[in-house]
């Protein structure tokens, strides 16, 4: 078990997500004397490290991904909207240079939210803002993709993208949806058909995929196929629970072998209220023969977090982009 220590007088820590080998991992805290979300990035070799903000913003910063190399990117303020609300813009964050606004791909986005989602093996760094989805990177510039908002998840060469669409005019408008080059954008089935489901994490190749469905809970499509029950399918590998129920799943590797997330062991309840606690956990489902482990990881996770909740209240996408899946 580890527990990744904290950044001095930051408080409510939350890991939200893993580089491709898990060697990185990010997420966010309570800035020291509260009012603000920040981000930090940890490593055995680094320890913790605080990520800063944009000059100009409300001390909120917030990562979507992370890559092998340690670099981050995501989103931080640097204002306000005409209507009040905040500005945010797509970022970068390296262990060298800091935290700096990634440009925009068209003139109009200037005063639109933007944010960066991802980051692709070769480099280049996934994004949305209001002109649509693209890639960049700093030798190429901008490559605008021919998908929906909607699909905020990317492979590691683009070729795999995953997402929750809105269907206009059914009760149940919230379907999960895959795209790739040769199939266009397909449904993915639904555990049951007259609830709103979402996905909203993969790994590299698409054959494992996560996420959840109202009144259901947390689910996952091998090779999308028809959807089983997360903790079904843990179970299914080897994977001793032993007391613990998943609460949230925050990432998975991109080998499928590694899950984050949030649980809480049937220890934890007092007076027939709620756990008093939850905890972060790591879940290695490594190759056949081979130890299953789960491992909690004290301190890391509060009851606070900002979470995609089962009910989708009002996002279609299920990575949206606070990334964790919940099981109400």
């Amino acid at each position: 078990m580890i527990e990744i220590p904290g950044v001095p007088g930051g408080s409510f820590y939350e890991s939200t997500n893993l580089s491709p080998s898990g060697n990185y991992v990010v997420g966010r805290y309570t800035r020291p004397g509260g009012g603000g979300t920040l981000s930090y990035i940890w490593s055995e070799s680094a320890g913790t490290v605080p990520l800063g903000d944009l000059s100009g913003g409300a001390e909120y910063t917030l990562v979507s991904a992370v890559s092998d190399a340690g670099v981050a990117v995501g989103s931080s303020t640097i204002g306000v909207t005409s209507t009040g609300a905040r500005l945010n813009r797509a970022a970068m964050w390296t262990m060298s240079g800091g935290i700096e606004a990634l440009p925009l791909p068209h003139p109009n986005d200037e005063n639109s939210q933007s944010t960066a989602l991802d980051i692709l093996a070769d480099g280049r760094i996934f994004g949305q803002s209001a002109s649509g989805s693209w890639l960049y990177s700093v030798d190429d510039g901008f490559e605008y993709l021919p998908v929906g908002s909607y699909l905020q998840n990317i492979n590691s060469d683009a070729s795999f993208m995953l997402g929750a669409k809105s269907v206009p005019g059914e009760l149940f408008p919230l379907r999960a949806t895959y795209w790739t080059p040769d199939t266009g954008e397909v449904e993915l089935a639904p555990y049951s058909p007259d609830q709103n489901y979402g996905a909203g994490f993969m790994s590299d190749d698409g054959s494992i995929i996560i996420g959840s469905q109202q009144d259901v809970g947390l689910l996952v499509w091998i090779d999308q196929g028809s959807p089983v029950l997360f903790e079904d399918y843990v179970r299914s590998v080897g994977v001793d629970l032993d007391g613990w129920t998943i609460t949230s799943v925050a990432d998975i590797s991109a080998d499928g072998t590694t899950i984050v997330g949030t649980a809480y062991h049937e220890d934890w309840f007092s007076g027939g209220g709620p756990p008093v606690r939850l905890e972060a956990f790591v879940m290695t489902i490594p190759a056949p023969s081979t130890f299953l482990a789960f491992a909690a990881i004290g301190g890391l996770l509060s009851r606070r977090h900002r979470s995609i909740e089962t009910t989708y209240p009002s996002s279609p996408n299920p990575r949206g982009r606070d990334d964790t899946l919940c099981h109400s």
